[in-house]
């Protein structure tokens, strides 16, 4: 695979399962955790009005969804560019599917997210986090 669609792999692996902090609620999750709850709060002042705290939190999730989304992007491009473009196209191809599916490994056995927005307990792991 080129060094673009591998760094492609591990931003999609980083957006779903790297646990950031959320600000203001002191809870660890995904991006797209943070971009999901975007969308339903961006929903929610759509349809009852944007005053007050609902919009308020629309743009406090929107703004960490997006800052996040372009970190993580721009991480994965350089680490592509600077790293994994020097490397021969086996061990590129290896290292991102290792990478990966360790990363994602982790997070869907490992109680490596604090969230306040669970229902049956504030630590989870990746696919409780989502259910």
């Amino acid at each position: 695979m080129s060094p673009k669609i591998a760094a492609c792999i591990l931003f999609v692996a980083s957006f779903v399962a790297l646990p950031l902090p959320m600000f203001v609620f002191e809870a660890s999750v995904p991006a797209a955790r943070i971009a999901q709850i975007a969308v339903v709060t961006i929903a929610l002042a759509i349809g009852e009005g944007a005053q007050g705290v609902v919009g308020m939190a629309a743009a406090l999730f929107a703004g960490q969804a997006v800052l996040y989304t372009a970190l993580l992007a721009f991480a994965a491009w350089a680490f592509g560019r600077y790293v994994l473009a020097r490397l021969h196209h086996r061990v590129r191809d290896h290292l991102t599917v290792i990478l990966s599916v360790l990363l994602i490994s982790i997070a869907a056995y490992g109680e490596l997210y604090d969230s306040r927005f669970h229902h049956s307990s504030p630590h989870a792991k990746l696919l409780e986090l989502y259910r």
